[in-house]
C-alpha cells in the first residue's frame, strides 16, 4: 500500500459541513467516555503544523460544556488536517499501590 501525504492535505468543507463534523466529534467523544471517565480533552493539528490541546481532568460529558472546549473547537477550519479526541482512565500500577497502601 501506497502512503501518501495527500490523505492529511486540507480539505475545502461548507461552514455547514464542518458544523455536522463538530457536533459529529462530540458525539464520538461521548460515546467513548465510558472507556475512560476520569479525564478526556481535544486536539486538533494544522497544515502549518500549528496545534492545540485541551484537556481537563473531567467526564467527556463535563468537558463539551467548558468554554475553552467550544472555542478550541471552533478554530477547526479548512486548514485542519486532525482533529483528534481523548479519553482516559486512571491507570494504577503496581508501585503506585504500594505507595496508596504504605
Amino acid at each position: 500500500m501506497r502512503t501518501s501525504r495527500h490523505h492529511l492535505r486540507p480539505q475545502r468543507r461548507r461552514p455547514d459541513e464542518r458544523d455536522y463534523l463538530r457536533e459529529l466529534f462530540i458525539r464520538m467523544l461521548l460515546h467513548s467516555e465510558e472507556r475512560g471517565p476520569h479525564a478526556s480533552g481535544l486536539a486538533w493539528l494544522k497544515t502549518d503544523g500549528s496545534h492545540r490541546i485541551f484537556k481537563r481532568p473531567m467526564r467527556a460529558h463535563e468537558l463539551v460544556y467548558e468554554k475553552p472546549f467550544h472555542e478550541l473547537l471552533g478554530q477547526v477550519d479548512n486548514e485542519t488536517t486532525v482533529l483528534m479526541g481523548h479519553t482516559r482512565t486512571v491507570a494504577v500500577s503496581r508501585f503506585t499501590s504500594r505507595r496508596m497502601t504504605s
